[in-house]
């Protein structure tokens, strides 16, 4: 899960004078306090998104997907900060790992990921965490009360690191065993999104449709960037363009 602080919603011209003032960003270093005690021998991670990291917002998504994906298989949380940087913290060894050779392979033109092993390397952590600022979510527009009304719309808002999970491709018996990697749609996490709409399987179908036909241009480029095999979902209606990478599989 990507933590940040709540926001409060945004309204055109002036501020009404009687009107509070926004709440302060929370601090970050609290939450890095409270996590070290039961963090030993885990990882965190630190990631400053630049170069092609963050030439595109469709990227960063990816990349708040895999972190988040990274910190529901390895235990821990992701945070935002105001300055732009991502903080995976507590995950596990292995997890951590593999998320930062990812991620420096996504854009080798990019710093890479800084890992620190807790709680030996708290201090530097601690020393970056005293200044830094927990961001505020990105405003999502109203969901619609009833019908379909608004559903295209929704979906294309609609934050790819809800719906977006990756699994490790295995090849059992072999001495490296993590093969390649996996992309697919959550239903559960699509479902959730739809609400009562869910209810009806050939809008899920579409749903899902629509949302992989958005999103295979940037998940292409994720395949490009990224060694090993890689599983896409695919549209059930058309095919990835002709200049698809070699070797890219798709999955229904």
């Amino acid at each position: 899960m990507i933590v940040t602080a709540p926001r409060r919603p945004a309204f055109p011209g002036r501020m009404d004078a009687s009107s509070p003032p926004p709440p302060p960003a929370p601090a970050l270093l609290p939450v890095v306090v409270q996590a070290l005690p039961g963090a030993a021998g885990r990882l965190a991670l630190r990631l400053r998104p630049e170069g092609r990291l963050a030439a595109f917002p469709a990227r960063l998504r990816l990349i708040r997907a895999l972190l988040q994906d990274a910190a529901a298989t390895g235990g821990g949380a992701v945070f935002e900060t105001t300055a732009g940087e991502l903080l995976l913290l507590g995950v596990m060894a292995g997890a951590g790992r593999r998320a930062a050779a990812l991620l420096a392979g996504l854009a080798p033109d990019a710093p890479p990921p800084e890992l620190f092993l807790l709680p030996q390397d708290a201090g530097p952590l601690l020393t970056w965490a005293a200044t830094a600022l927990i961001a505020a979510p990105e405003v999502l527009p109203p969901r619609p009360s009833e019908g379909l009304a608004g559903l295209d719309a929704r979906l294309e808002a609609l934050p790819v690191d809800r719906v977006l999970r990756h699994r490790i491709v295995l090849r059992p018996g072999a001495a490296v065993p993590e093969r390649g990697r996996r992309l697919r749609l959550s239903r559960v996490a699509l479902a959730t999104a739809l609400g009562p709409l869910a209810a009806d399987a050939d809008l899920l179908a579409y749903a899902a449709d629509r949302l992989t036909l958005r999103l295979l241009p940037a998940l292409t480029a994720w395949a490009r960037d990224v060694p090993g095999w890689r599983l896409l979902p695919l549209p059930r209606r058309g095919l990835p363009s002709p200049n698809a990478v070699p070797g890219l599989f798709g999955v229904l």
